[in-house]
């Protein structure tokens, strides 16, 4: 317990780092195994080296940024300069793919399944299983009520609780390698979807419709939103997933 006071102590220090100005979207890449800073159009404002090959799911608060890397399963958070605060890695998941920041918890994408884990230390909260699909799920993304999937022709809403499945619409990125590799909830009506080869698309999230799209030419494998008032960083995980707990006796 004193190891993880200093370590939160430490982190909360570097959580507040600045955050470049217009930054909208966070994006892991690829080719050159950073984590890329975009605009509000997904252009590059800045960037960071992760430090291990194939950075895949990306999830952030707001102030701190969790990069989970497909070759050593292992999550890495960092501030918005690239400070790496602390990592962990997963006993239990493999060949990380989708990853997100939500309630006070990182989900993971582990095949078909979702796993929830305290943010600071990795350890595993409880598993939801997700879509009945053949191929694994590559990018999740909580909207604030559902989790969306990415996985084979569709996004599918899940239940965050049960995992059930509440709405599936077309995917834009099918055409993308991988289906997509990544996957944003704007607002309450639209999301973006990433692709390996630089393509985005934002999308109606209730019909699966393309609003607007357009090419960056990065290799974005993972993608989030940038929280337009971030949360206070590290702080905010004392609770380690309480409240998310709580929801979940709330709804047996």
């Amino acid at each position: 317990m004193k190891s993880i006071k200093i370590l939160i102590a430490a982190a909360a220090a570097l959580s507040f780092a600045n955050v470049p100005a217009h930054a909208d979207y966070v994006a892991a890449t690829w080719g050159d195994n950073r984590v890329h800073i975009l605009d509000d159009s997904f252009n590059d404002i800045s960037s960071f080296a992760v430090g291990q090959t194939n950075p895949n799911g990306i999830g952030t608060d707001g102030s701190t940024i969790w990069v989970g890397t497909f070759n050593d399963s292992t999550v890495r958070a960092f501030d918005y300069s690239g400070n790496l605060l602390f990592s962990w890695g997963g006993s239990g998941f493999s060949n990380l793919q989708g990853l997100d920041y939500m309630n006070g918890v990182i989900a993971i994408a582990n095949g078909s399944q979702i796993q929830y884990r305290n943010p600071l230390t990795g350890a595993l909260i409880s598993t939801i299983t997700g879509p009945n699909i053949t191929s694994t799920i590559e990018g999740i993304d909580f909207d604030g009520t559902l989790i969306w999937a990415i996985a084979d022709q569709n996004l599918y809403g899940l239940d965050p609780v049960t995992g059930n499945t509440i709405s599936t619409i077309p995917n834009a990125a099918v055409g993308c390698s991988f289906s997509g590799t990544g996957n944003a909830s704007i607002n309450a009506s639209q999301m973006a979807l990433a692709c390996s080869d630089g393509s985005w698309f934002v999308v109606n999230s209730g019909t699966g419709a393309v609003i607007t799209s357009g090419n960056n030419g990065l290799q974005m494998f993972g993608l989030d939103r940038v929280l337009a008032v971030p949360e206070p960083g590290i702080l905010s995980l004392l609770g380690l997933g309480l409240g998310f707990l709580g929801m979940r006796r709330a709804r047996r």
